[in-house]
């Protein structure tokens, strides 16, 4: 017993140093002590020098004791302090155009017969499953035009506004991977950090998806590093995967061409690596039935303010 409660101090030690890493500024140092279950680090953030307490729980996890105030581990990782999801929230809602939104169909594609569902109330309820041990990837699929896109669009303003509304601890970052041709994915987290104009680092991604804080939303992930074939954006996936050691979760798109044809071939091949525990979960973007299309024709002609004439033109 004594063994493993010296191995479990080791583990959080290691953890704790590696996580600071990432928010720390380039070529400064990392300490954390650890006498006992009580670890003190000290680390400079944005040429800032600081310093915390972190108690081990065998049943409340990591606390942390910063600036007089206590807190879980995630909440200070998420803090203004250190990654300052709010403001990477609030920059989410700013650079969404407002849009017409008609909610979409999706379906869970390993669940056979699974009834038809809302596809933003699917993934959200994904998503806030309890952690199952694995990291969860769940796979948006779909034909070209199909509206995945639209969706994942929406689904991430919502979840910023329920962030920003204390409604939930998560929060989705978007990354177009559409039509670019980049050398691995943290490129693709460094240019959406960028255009959010947020002090966020790509360097922090990997640790604050591992905590559960954060869940990466990569758009038109086929289309991702494809100038060396398929083979390129599942390797960059499986490299991230393979950091995140079991938690977290992801959401990914793509055409069902790929999915059906290339990923789940190269994912059975890597389904046995102990290095690479992660279970993916298929969720296809359902085509429009006759009664969303009507909603969306009586949607643009109301915003439209189309005339009777117009309306019927536009219907035909």
């Amino acid at each position: 017993m004594k063994f493993m409660h010296q191995d479990m101090i080791k583990s959080q030690k290691e953890r704790i140093e590696r996580d600071l890493t990432s928010f720390s500024d380039p070529g400064t140092l990392v300490e954390v002590t650890a006498p006992a279950r009580r670890f003190h680090a000290t680390w400079t953030m944005r040429g800032v020098a600081r310093e915390a307490t972190f108690s081990l729980s065998p049943h409340d996890g990591i606390a942390v004791s910063i600036n007089g105030k206590r807190q879980t581990y995630a909440s200070f990782l998420a803090d203004d302090g250190m990654s300052n999801l709010r403001n990477v929230a609030e920059m989410t809602i700013r650079r969404a155009s407002p849009s017409m939104f008609i909610p979409t169909s999706s379906r869970r594609k390993d669940i056979e017969n699974a009834p038809p569902s809302p596809a933003t109330d699917c993934l959200t309820d994904l998503v806030a499953q309890p952690a199952s041990g694995t990291t969860r990837v769940i796979m948006v699929t779909g034909e070209a035009g199909a509206g995945k896109t639209h969706v994942l669009r929406e689904l991430v303003h919502q979840q910023a506004d329920r962030y920003l509304r204390g409604k939930t601890h998560q929060l989705f970052l978007y990354v177009n991977a559409q039509g670019r041709s980049l050398a691995r994915l943290d490129e693709a987290f460094a240019t959406e950090l960028q255009d959010l104009r947020v002090d966020l680092t790509y360097h922090s991604i990997e640790t604050l998806a591992r905590i559960g804080i954060l869940v990466p939303v990569i758009d038109g992930f086929d289309e991702l590093l494809g100038v060396s074939g398929y083979d390129d954006p599942f390797n960059s996936l499986a490299g991230l995967l393979e950091n995140l050691e079991g938690e977290g979760s992801l959401i990914a798109s793509a055409r069902s061409v790929y999915y059906e044809a290339e990923f789940l071939a190269r994912a059975g091949r890597v389904s046995t690596d102990a290095s690479q525990s992660w279970e993916h979960i298929p969720v296809e973007i359902l085509e429009w039935d006759d009664d969303t299309r009507k909603l969306f024709i009586e949607t643009v002609s109301n915003s439209n303010d189309l005339s009777k004439q117009q309306r019927e033109t536009f219907e035909k």
